[in-house]
C-alpha cells in the first residue's frame, strides 16, 4: 500500500507540476504581483486577509488580546534542524526521510524519501495546490536554482492568510526558512535605473560576501475557527546564530532552518486552525554596522579605483539595507483537514 501511495503521488505531482510554484510563469499561477523582481526590495509579500488582521479594524478575531505562548525547547520538543534529537522524537518516520533532495517525492538511492515533498500540504488537499501561497505548501525548497519562484520573502511585519479547510488533527508543526539581508538593489538615479551589488559596494572589490550570523524571534499566529470568527493563538520562539546570506547550494542544508514543535504541550491543540500569520523581529549587529557606515563607505568608494569600471555599485542609493526572512515551506506533517 505504501509503494502504491507514493506512485500515485508521483503521478499526481507530474500532472500538477505546471500549476505549482516551480511550474510555468508565475503570472499564470495567480493574479497580481509575482514578487519575482530582480530588485530585492520589491519581493516582500505583505498580504493580510482582513478576517485575521489583528492589527486592523475589520478582523473577525474573537479574543482581542491573547497571551503569547513562548515555546520551551525541551517541553515542546522544539527543533531547528532536520534530524536533531527533538525532530526524531516528534517524527515517527524520521529514519525513512532525507532532507538533501527535494525535487521529487521518489525514493532515493539510499531507500529514503525526501522529507518536504512527502509531507507537503498540497498532497493532503487540493485547496493548498493553487495560488501564490502554494509555493509554501508544495514541499520544494528549490526550483532548479530559480529561488524567487520557490520562496515567500517577508519583512518583520510578515503576512497573514486564511485557509479554505480547517485542521482536524496534527502532531507537530514545521516551517523551513533562511534569512538574508538585501544583496541587490535597483534604484532610479536621474531617470536611469542603477543596479547596485551591495557586496561589491561594501567590500570595495569583487572579492567578499555578506555572510554572517543573526538572531530572530519568530511569532507564528494560528487562527482557530469558531462560530463567530477566529481565536488567535500566538506562538513565539527565539533562534540565535542563524546563518544569513549563505550559499543556496542545493546539495547542502547548512544555512536553512527547519523549525518546528510538537503540538500538545505549551500549544495544547491547533484543531480547527484555518489561518496562519508569520512575523519576526531580529538582532543583526553586522547589518547595524553596515547601515551605520553608509555615508562613510560612499565617501571612501569615491576614490576607490576598483569602481572605475564598476561605477553602478560605487554608491549606495536608497537608504538603509533591509533584513528579510525567506520562507520555503509550511508543514503540518501527519495532519488531517476537513
Amino acid at each position: 500500500m505504501k509503494m502504491k501511495r507514493f506512485l500515485c503521488k508521483s503521478l499526481l505531482l507530474v500532472m500538477v507540476f505546471g500549476l505549482t510554484a516551480c511550474g510555468y510563469s508565475l503570472n499564470e499561477l495567480y493574479y497580481g504581483d509575482s514578487y519575482n523582481s530582480p530588485n530585492f526590495a520589491d519581493n516582500y509579500y505583505k498580504v493580510w486577509d482582513d478576517d485575521i488582521n489583528y492589527k486592523g479594524s475589520k478582523n473577525k478575531i474573537t479574543n482581542s488580546n491573547p497571551e503569547t505562548i513562548v515555546l520551551d525547547k525541551a517541553t515542546d520538543y522544539v527543533f531547528t534542524k532536520f534530524g536533531e534529537d527533538n525532530f526524531n522524537l516528534v517524527e515517527p518516520r524520521h529514519d525513512d526521510y532525507v532532507y538533501i533532495n527535494d525535487f521529487t517525492e521518489e525514493i532515493t538511492g539510499e531507500d529514503l524519501y525526501p522529507y518536504g515533498p512527502n509531507n507537503n500540504l498540497s498532497d493532503i488537499n487540493d485547496s493548498f495546490r493553487y495560488g501564490y501561497m502554494s509555493k509554501l505548501f508544495d514541499g520544494q525548497l528549490f526550483c532548479d536554482g530559480d529561488y524567487e519562484k520557490a520562496r515567500v520573502q517577508i519583512d518583520t511585519s510578515g503576512f497573514g492568510r486564511t485557509f479554505s479547510k480547517e485542521l482536524y488533527s496534527s502532531t507537530y508543526f514545521a516551517i523551513s526558512f533562511k534569512t538574508s539581508i538585501e544583496y541587490r538593489r535597483i534604484v532610479d538615479v536621474d531617470g536611469q535605473d542603477v543596479e547596485i551589488d551591495i557586496s561589491k559596494w561594501w567590500n570595495g572589490s569583487n572579492v567578499g560576501s555578506l555572510v554572517h550570523d543573526c538572531g530572530i524571534n519568530l511569532t507564528i499566529n494560528f487562527y482557530l475557527k469558531n462560530a463567530h470568527g477566529y481565536e488567535r493563538v500566538p506562538v513565539s520562539y527565539e533562534i540565535a546564530d542563524i546563518p544569513s546570506n549563505g550559499s543556496e547550494d542545493p546539495l547542502t542544508r547548512a544555512n536553512y532552518i527547519l523549525f518546528g514543535f510538537e503540538i500538545g504541550h505549551s500549544v495544547p491543540s491547533l484543531d480547527r486552525c484555518a489561518g496562519i500569520s508569520i512575523e519576526y523581529t531580529y538582532t543583526d549587529a553586522y547589518l547595524d554596522n553596515i547601515n551605520a557606515q553608509i555615508t562613510a563607505k560612499n565617501e571612501s568608494n569615491a576614490t576607490n579605483a576598483y569602481f572605475n569600471s564598476n561605477e553602478s555599485s560605487r554608491h549606495l542609493y536608497g537608504g538603509p539595507i533591509q533584513h528579510s526572512v525567506l520562507l520555503y515551506e509550511v508543514l503540518f506533517p501527519t495532519s488531517i483537514w476537513h
